[in-house]
């Protein structure tokens, strides 16, 4: 089932990976302005010129995620494989965010709402993918998704 449409599943998962960075930039500005991080902190923007950050950021991250190779069949990827490629392509993000910030010197972009969206999506990456890894997991159980083979012979190199 899911070796047939392989194609439509990994655009499925490009796509949850954009949602999952856009809400973590959302929560982040939450928790920045509004939510219990606020700490009387004001905005030097409007909110607007803040989530316009995000048509840069959601495909940025996304190139970042396929350089990183966190779209390869993951069969048979360790989960700690699995986390560093997520925690290296947040740290890749999160330093061109910050370069990209000083060389179009945009004064007083809040560098606390960056070092919590990092935090934030690091965070919900790896979860999602922990739930994406379970549920491959269950569906193989199934008897979905399994790889056949046919050995012809019968000796040691078979």
């Amino acid at each position: 089932m899911i070796k047939d449409n392989q194609k439509y599943f990994n655009q499925l998962h490009i796509v949850i990976d954009g949602l999952v960075v856009a809400g973590s930039y959302l929560l982040a500005w939450f928790l920045k302005f509004e939510g219990f991080l606020s700490q009387g902190s004001t905005l030097a923007h409007t909110p607007a010129f803040y989530f316009s950050a995000l048509y840069y950021l959601v495909p940025g991250y996304l190139i970042i995620y396929y350089m990183c190779k966190m779209y390869v069949p993951k069969r048979l990827q360790r989960l700690e494989t699995e986390l560093s490629a997520v925690v290296r392509a947040n740290i890749i993000g999160v330093a061109a965010f910050m370069i990209a910030i000083t060389l179009f010197k945009v004064e007083d972009f809040s560098r606390g709402l960056i070092a919590i969206f990092s935090v934030t999506n690091t965070i919900l990456a790896f979860t999602v993918r922990c739930t994406i890894r379970s549920l491959l997991r269950k569906f193989r159980k199934k008897g979905y998704n399994l790889k056949y083979i046919l050995i012809v012979g019968y000796s040691r190199a078979a």
